[in-house]
């Protein structure tokens, strides 16, 4: 198969295409041809050796992806071939930037029909970390406001969604430009951090 991947950290420019050994999924894994992977600043800090995670070089980045089953291992019973799926990697097993990726099945879900793959490859990442703040962290109750800071970025938009749905008042700061689409996210009140 072919994949992107990096044999020491830095900049872009580190980053290869070529061929990377297929894999296979161990027991408790599926296999999925990935159809999309998204990019985000977990992946370029990985890539640039920011986190200090112990990784086997070269390591094919990429934590985001969405796409279809191929193949299950034994025991893994929660999907089937040919379902469309779509997960979060763990650090500091990544490995999206590849045309077919093995991942735990606990992990994965199943793509809601709605999305495309681009648009589920999106939202791994940046929706569970706000909902670990806003529901783990926070413990965000109806009835509270919250200031979301930076409202037209990524985990914030997602986190007034998720405000907004545990009933919860939310203002957040964004600059005129973004306003209209913070409020159709469910911001109550904006403020334009420029002014």
């Amino acid at each position: 198969m072919k994949a992107s991947f990096f044999r020491k950290y830095g900049g872009p420019v580190v980053l290869e295409y070529g061929d990377w050994p297929d894999p296979a999924p161990a027991p408790g894994e599926v296999l999925v041809e990935v159809h999309a992977a998204s990019i985000n600043a977990a992946d370029w800090k990985m890539r640039a050796g920011q986190y200090g995670a112990q990784i086997k070089l070269p390591h094919v980045p990429g934590r985001d992806f969405s796409g279809v089953v191929s193949a299950v291992g034994k025991g893994a019973n929660d999907f089937k071939v040919g379902d469309a799926v779509f997960a979060v990697c763990e650090v500091p097993r990544e490995g999206a930037y590849a045309e077919k990726i093995a991942i735990r099945q606990d992990i994965v879900a199943r793509k809601p029909e709605g999305l495309s793959h681009t648009q589920a490859a999106a939202i791994g990442l940046a929706g569970l970390t706000a909902l670990i703040s806003i529901e783990e962290t926070l413990k965000l109750k109806a009835g509270e406001t919250i200031l979301i800071q930076g409202g037209a970025g990524g985990v914030a938009g997602f986190a007034i969604a998720l405000a907004k749905h545990l009933g919860a008042r939310v203002i957040t700061t964004a600059s005129a430009a973004n306003h209209a689409y913070v409020r159709s996210l469910g911001a109550d009140e904006v403020i334009d951090y420029r002014t």
